[in-house]
C-alpha cells in the first residue's frame, strides 16, 4: 500500500523530495497513516514446506535486509548466503510498529521486532493486497494472489579483478 501511494495515490510528492532523510520521513509519515488504518490482510505462506497463515500488516521477502524507505526489517540478511528473508508483521504487531514509526524513535532500522523467517523457495496466497517486486507496482488490491519466489543457486556470479 505504501508504494501504491506513493507512486498512484495522493502522496505522490514523497517521489518529488528526491533523495535524502526529507524524503525517508515522508515516507515513513505515509506509512505511519496506512498501519494506523489497516486491519491487515490474511495470507498463507509456505515457506520451505512450513505453513504459516495470518493477518499481516506486512509480509517482505528480502535478499538484503531492506524494504521501502530503508526500513532495515531483517537486519541479518545476507545477500549472499543462498536464501531470502520472510519478514511477517503480524496485526498484532501494530503497536510494536507504529511506536517505532513515530516521533524520534522513526529510526528505519526495524529489528527482531516480528517473525523473520528464512527459505529457498516461499509460496504466498493472499486476498485483496497489493503486491510490489523491486519497487515495481505489478498488483493492486487484487483479488486472489498466489506468487512462487524462489533461489535459484549460481544464477547470478560476481567477477571481481585481482583475485
Amino acid at each position: 500500500e505504501l508504494m501504491s501511494e506513493i507512486d498512484e495515490g495522493d502522496s505522490g510528492y514523497v517521489n518529488e523530495l528526491g533523495v535524502g532523510e526529507q524524503r525517508l520521513e515522508a515516507a515513513i509519515d505515509v506509512l505511519r497513516r496506512i498501519v494506523s488504518g489497516s486491519s491487515g490482510v490474511h495470507c498463507a505462506l509456505d515457506i520451505d514446506g512450513q505453513r504459516v497463515s495470518g493477518e499481516y500488516l506486512l509480509v517482505e521477502v528480502l535478499n538484503f535486509g531492506a524494504a521501502g524507505p530503508n526500513l532495515r526489517l531483517a537486519p541479518g540478511a545476507d545477500a549472499g548466503d543462498g536464501r531470502l528473508d520472510v519478514v511477517l508483521v503480524g496485526a498484532s504487531d501494530r503497536g510494536i510498529l507504529t511506536r517505532h514509526l513515530q516521533g524520534d524513535e522513526a529510526e528505519p532500522q526495524l529489528t527482531g521486532l516480528w517473525q523473520v523467517h528464512q527459505a529457498s523457495q516461499i509460496r504466498l496466497q493472499c486476498e485483496g493486497a497489493p503486491l510490489h517486486i523491486d519497487d515495481e507496482l505489478w498488483a493492486r488490491d487484487s483479488e486472489r494472489l498466489e506468487i512462487i519466489v524462489e533461489v535459484e543457486p549460481g544464477a547470478l556470479r560476481f567477477l571481481v579483478p585481482g583475485r
